[in-house]
C-alpha cells in the first residue's frame, strides 16, 4: 500500500516538474497564454511543497521495519 502511494506521488512529482519546465521554456519564448503557463508553474510548486513532502516518510515505511514483520512466527499468521 505505501509503496504504491510513494510511486504515485513520485511519478506525479516528475510529471509536474516536467510541465513546469516546459511552461518556463514557453514563457521565455513569449506569445503564449502566460496566465495558464504561470498557473502550471504555481501548481507544480504547490505539489512539490505539499504533496512531495510525504515521500520521505513513505520511503521509510517501505524500506524499514522488515524485522518486526519477519519476527512473527508463521503459525501465528
Amino acid at each position: 500500500m505505501y509503496y504504491l502511494k510513494l510511486m504515485g506521488i513520485t511519478c506525479g512529482g516528475w510529471l509536474m516538474a516536467r510541465s513546469a519546465r516546459i511552461a518556463a521554456e514557453l514563457l521565455a519564448k513569449g506569445g503564449m497564454d502566460t496566465d495558464f503557463l504561470r498557473s502550471k508553474q504555481a501548481t507544480a510548486r504547490f505539489y512539490a511543497d505539499h504533496v512531495m513532502a510525504q515521500a520521505p516518510g513513505l520511503s521509510q515505511a517501505v524500506t524499514k521495519g522488515a524485522e518486526s514483520v519477519l519476527s512473527v512466527e508463521e503459525a501465528l499468521l
